[in-house]
């Protein structure tokens, strides 16, 4: 179990690893720099990435792993969050299948 300390060494470099993220897609995508700007980042322990349009809800530990395994995936996760917001997408109700929603939203960011 690891340790206070531990916990917020492990979420200022999550909050780091996040900021740089929002930063690139900043740079890269000027015209959304009020949307990119908007959320504010809220740690939480559910091992996936959320918001409700006012907070981007992360998991520290997921986010590290995400960067470890592609450096590109923490701004992804954050765009499509954003996505989410700017469709007004944020609740998709039970009849929705949520797996193929993202899925869509995930093809939605790449094109």
């Amino acid at each position: 179990m690891p340790t206070l300390e531990q916990l917020e060494k492990i979420n200022s470099l999550a909050l780091g690893v996040l900021n740089m993220s929002r930063n690139s897609l900043v740079v890269n995508m000027r015209f959304m720099d009020t949307a990119l700007g908007r959320l504010m980042f809220v740690p939480m322990g559910s091992e996936k990435t959320s918001t409700d349009g006012e907070y981007f809800y992360y998991d520290p530990m997921h986010i590290l792993h995400s960067y470890r395994r592609e450096k590109e995936l923490p701004g992804r996760q954050y765009l499509h969050a954003i996505f989410h917001c700017i469709y007004r997408h944020m609740f998709i109700g039970k009849l929705v299948n949520e797996r193929y929603w993202n899925l869509a939203c995930e093809i939605v960011n790449k094109t």
